[in-house]
């Protein structure tokens, strides 16, 4: 889990994320996330906090393109251009906004 490792001064950095609540139908989900800093004298901080997420699908996302007025020219499954199937584990849009003429 980002952050984690080494700061040129010697601290150590541990990120942790733990899925503590989540609703499936609705993809919703709670996670509880920790960061620890372990300075080199000895000191610790740590810091804990709760976050939510709806992480949206894929019509959710081109609907609201479509509704701001966006075209999706391409939808990719990751972020080196490979196209987008139902099983990808995300998708990234290529979109732009329609030009309006007179008669709009």
């Amino acid at each position: 889990m980002f952050p984690d490792g080494f700061c040129s001064d010697g601290a150590r950095l541990e990120g942790t994320t733990e899925t503590i609540w989540f609703d499936a139908p609705r993809r919703l989900s709670r996670c509880r996330r920790t960061m620890t800093i372990r300075y080199p004298d000895g000191g610790i901080q740590t810091w804990e906090y709760v976050h939510r997420k709806h992480p949206p699908a894929k019509d959710e996302v081109a609907a609201f393109l479509a509704n701001h007025g966006f075209v999706a020219e391409e939808t990719f499954r990751d972020r080196s251009g490979n196209s987008y199937t139902p099983g990808s584990p995300r998708a990234i849009f290529w979109a732009r906004k329609k030009i309006r003429g007179p008669a709009d």
